[in-house]
């Protein structure tokens, strides 16, 4: 299938996608403040229970989860998210375009890209093997969308073998579009982040030199102009509290502080 008509295809289904947003909160309409939380979809497991331990009885707060650029979009286009969080750096260009940022991003977590398979191809000894013949399909995000796809290009760059696979890539709308590809046995292999596998029977192919790719932050930011930016700067801080960090590193992503001693 041809590149082009293959970007046609998914920003079709992101568009559609974009307006059928997974969406997680409290519901608890007596409580007076509410919180719009843009958030990427590799974060839709762990930020729900990051919400449990978020103990102010004034706010309501709602999640949005999507592809990172996807979401940056609508904020530009007047969506009223009162934070956004990205899975990296490159999306709030737009943000910051448009002087929609209250405060410079904060990094909030951090992840790292593993390699899934079905069955026939758990035993990869090395990237390089993906190059094989055998393999037919390989997911990835899209980059255009989120920023997994853009850390997965770079690492097969880098690693000079994007030339020799990407006729074989098939794009998912988002991290975990791209994960459910090996799920369903649509594609032989997919490059997602760590955390994404944890709530599948899946196993973990580490075989992603981490020196390929840039190092991957979850930067979050209060946007500017929204309400209750007191009440989204004590949600941020939360965020980066030891209890939240504690379920950010069970859920299979690297904290920004130490908990070592206290895991």
């Amino acid at each position: 299938m041809p590149y082009k008509f293959i970007k046609i295809l998914n920003l079709i289904i992101v568009i559609v996608i974009s307006n059928l947003s997974i969406i997680y909160c409290s519901n608890n309409d007596s409580k007076n403040t509410e919180l719009l939380v843009f958030a990427p979809a590799s974060m839709s497991d762990v930020l729900p229970e990051v919400l449990l331990n978020f103990k102010d009885p004034d706010i309501n707060v709602i999640f949005d989860f999507g592809g990172s650029a996807i979401l940056a979009s609508k904020i530009s286009n007047g969506a009223p998210a009162n934070i956004y969080i990205s899975a990296g750096t490159s999306t709030f260009k737009i943000l910051e375009s448009n002087n929609l940022l209250a405060k410079d991003p904060e990094t909030i977590v951090k992840n790292s890209l593993i390699l899934v398979a079905t069955k026939e191809f758990q035993n990869l000894n090395t990237i390089y093997d993906i190059e094989k013949k055998e393999i037919s399909r390989i997911a990835i995000a899209n980059p255009d969308f989120a920023p997994a796809g853009e850390y997965a290009i770079e690492a097969l760059r880098n690693l000079k073998i994007w030339n020799s696979i990407k006729d074989k890539v098939v794009f998912g709308a988002d991290v975990r579009s791209t994960l459910n590809y090996v799920i369903t046995e649509n594609s032989d292999i997919a490059i997602v982040y760590a955390s994404d596998i944890l709530s599948t029977s899946l196993k973990p192919i580490k075989i992603i030199p981490k020196d390929s790719y840039s190092n991957i932050i979850y930067p979050a930011t209060i946007i500017k102009n929204s309400k209750n930016q007191a009440e989204s700067e004590k949600f941020l801080q939360h965020l980066l509290s030891e209890s939240s960090q504690k379920i950010f590193y069970k859920y299979g992503f690297n904290p920004v502080i130490n908990i070592e001693s206290s895991k």
